[in-house]
């Protein structure tokens, strides 16, 4: 397994409807609730949004053969 490390937007969020903290790495706002699928965007967008992070560090572990692929792919 390799770590691979990439910058992200980070939002935590508590959504009007419902209530659900969602962690959100998206650069754009959702549309609707990923629980219960009312449309949110609007509230979000004036209010709801607990923190933000411009840019956050998400790291993951990827199979090395995955990680020689896309190190190929990036160099064509």
């Amino acid at each position: 397994m390799a770590k691979v490390s990439e910058k992200v937007p980070f939002r935590l969020m508590n959504m009007p409807c419902c209530g659900a903290l969602i962690c959100w790495i998206n650069p754009r706002l959702p549309t609707f609730c990923p629980e219960c699928g009312k449309h949110v965007f609007r509230d979000l967008k004036f209010g709801g949004i607990l923190t933000e992070a411009r840019v956050a560090w998400l790291t993951m572990e990827v199979p090395s053969e995955r990680r020689a692929e896309e190190d190929s792919e990036a160099g064509t």
